[in-house]
Order: structure tokens, then C-alpha cells, then sequence
């Protein structure tokens, strides 16, 4: 697992920091170098992290903007 943060809602590498920090995150948070954006993900802000899986070859075999378990659940599945 892998989280990055993209500052979408104004937020700094500071606060990112911070935020970590405060609530124990023990899997990497990364900082955007604004690439993120060149992703063709869906425009629509969404409170859920998006859900990327990488599969072998490093292709992306599975995206979602909202939580779907099940869905993620096979596609990690299937990835490993």
C-alpha cells in the first residue's frame, strides 16, 4: 500500500507530514510532483482515496474513485 497526497484541497507537504505523524500511518504517504494529475482518473472530488492495483508488469488492473470491497478485494487477488 502506498498513499499519495496531491494537495487537491489546499493542504501542504507540511500538513501531510503532520498528519502522518498524528495519526500513525505506518504505510508510505508519498507527496505529488504534479504528475498525479496526468492520470486519467474520474474528475469528481470524492471523499475515498482512489484505489489503484497494480498488477505484474507493473500495469494498472484495477481503478476506482470510491470504495467498492469486493471489487478491490478480487482485483488485489487476482494481482498476487
Amino acid at each position: 500500500m502506498l498513499g499519495v497526497a496531491t494537495g487537491s484541497f489546499g493542504e501542504s507537504q507540511a500538513t501531510l507530514e503532520e498528519f502522518v505523524e498524528q495519526t500513525g500511518i505506518s504505510f508510505p504517504v508519498v507527496w505529488d510532483d504534479g504528475t498525479y494529475g496526468l492520470w486519467d482518473f474520474p474528475d469528481a472530488i470524492s471523499p475515498y482515496p482512489r484505489q489503484v492495483v497494480i498488477g505484474a508488469g507493473g500495469r494498472v488492473v484495477y481503478l476506482a474513485s470510491e470504495h467498492q470491497e469486493e471489487a478491490l478485494d478480487r482485483a488485489v487477488q487476482q494481482a498476487l
